[in-house]
């Protein structure tokens, strides 16, 4: 692959929102498969940062088999897209008198009940929105890996250069696996790739495959390297060593650079 050049500077798209969520114990997140990133992100943080329990649940289970059978909840942040699915979880909570706020890129949303909508827009409004979360929670608890996470937000503007050296070790042409920490990334990957993007113990289609690990995840996928490559696949494997709380958004980056350099997008 040809070097890419500092062309376009993705730090310019970057927007961090104020994001006025309160994140109280047995908080509950609900989602779409088009949202994974923004509330995976949020459930991490919390997790990893906070050390107190979150609950991610699927937009169709939650409005269907948990809300209407476990009580009202009062603490919940929707995360959803979609004027459908939106409707949707609208009309259960409004029935079921739930408390929180819903967190979307679509400006036809509009709040019910006592659901109060937080609408953003730009064009990487899914990756803005998980890192503003990540900053939330990590300005909200005080000890070394929030401070690092601070810091490394605050020092932004540099990460162009990291992102254009990487993409010249990754070819995205070929068939592309990820790892667990990365399974945040599939949907937006998959629409700035225009193709599937598979997890790692997904069946391959082809000969020449892409595995992108982390450090922290790296021994579950060299098991399965192992096996392909015994079985006369070519694998190649790009570790992506970075904070597990920002890798899945530093991929989606680089996959957009990748698309936006290439004149993609």
């Amino acid at each position: 692959m040809s070097s890419f050049k500092d062309s376009f500077s993705i730090s310019k798209k970057i927007n961090f929102y104020n994001i006025p969520v309160e994140i109280p114990e047995n908080l509950t997140l609900v989602y779409d498969e088009d949202t994974e990133l923004e509330v995976f992100t949020l459930e991490r943080s919390i997790i990893s940062l906070k050390g107190t329990f979150v609950k991610s649940v699927s937009l169709y289970e939650f409005s269907f088999l948990e809300n209407p059978y476990s009580g009202s909840f009062k603490d919940i942040v929707v995360f959803v897209n979609d004027d459908n699915k939106a409707r949707i979880i609208l009309d259960n909570t409004w029935a079921l008198e739930n408390i929180g706020y819903l967190i979307t890129c679509n400006s036809k949303i509009k709040g019910k009940g006592n659901i109060k909508v937080l609408y953003f827009s730009d064009e990487l409004c899914e990756i803005n929105v998980s890192l503003s979360l990540i900053r939330k929670v990590a300005t909200e608890v005080n000890n070394k890996r929030a401070e690092d996470i601070i810091k490394e937000l605050e020092n932004i503007n540099s990460l162009n250069q990291w992102l254009l050296m990487k993409l010249n070790e990754i070819n995205f042409d070929k068939e592309i696996f990820l790892s667990p920490i990365f399974f945040p990334a599939l949907t937006l990957m998959r629409k700035y790739l225009n193709k599937d993007v598979k997890r790692f113990y997904d069946i391959p289609t082809s000969k020449d495959l892409i595995f992108i690990t982390s450090g922290v995840d790296s021994i579950i996928v060299r098991k399965r390297e192992f096996e392909l490559r015994n079985s006369m696949f070519n694998v190649r494997e790009i570790l992506l060593d970075i904070d597990p709380l920002l890798a899945p958004i530093y991929l989606i980056l680089m996959t957009y650079l990748f698309k936006r350099v290439k004149g993609g997008l």
